[in-house]
């Protein structure tokens, strides 16, 4: 599991640290929500939204660790490119669970932007 959260040389770090800890968590989840996610994933996939994306007119913040294989950092280019003033950070070596490789750095990164872009966020 660690191997598609991590890049492998973090994720085996932490299988020798928290090897155990994952494994009870992982015993604990239901058939039933693996299965949850799983049809979630594919009623994404299914159904779709990019062709909405041009139509967000909020400020969006577009994070990704740059060895994400859950969802390539390729995609946060795209998402980039389709919503009028998104903002991109990729986080280098990062892989899915790049905030917890990076938790410092993405809460500065979220507190410049909403710092900078918080105003939209507030009604008028």
């Amino acid at each position: 599991m660690l191997l598609r959260l991590f890049p492998k040389d973090v994720a085996e770090s932490f299988y020798r640290e928290f090897g155990d800890m994952v494994a009870t968590a992982r015993a604990q989840l239901s058939v039933e929500l693996l299965n949850r996610q799983a049809a979630a994933m594919a009623a994404w996939h299914r159904n779709g939204v990019a062709s909405h994306l041009r139509e967000i007119r909020v400020p969006v913040l577009i994070a990704t660790g740059t060895e994400d294989i859950v969802i390539p950092a390729s995609n946060s280019l795209k998402l980039v490119n389709a919503i009028p003033g998104a903002w991109l950070a990729q986080f280098p070596h990062g892989g899915h669970a790049f905030m917890a490789q990076y938790p410092r750095a993405l809460a500065n990164l979220i507190n410049n932007f909403l710092a900078v872009d918080g105003s939209a966020l507030r009604p008028v």
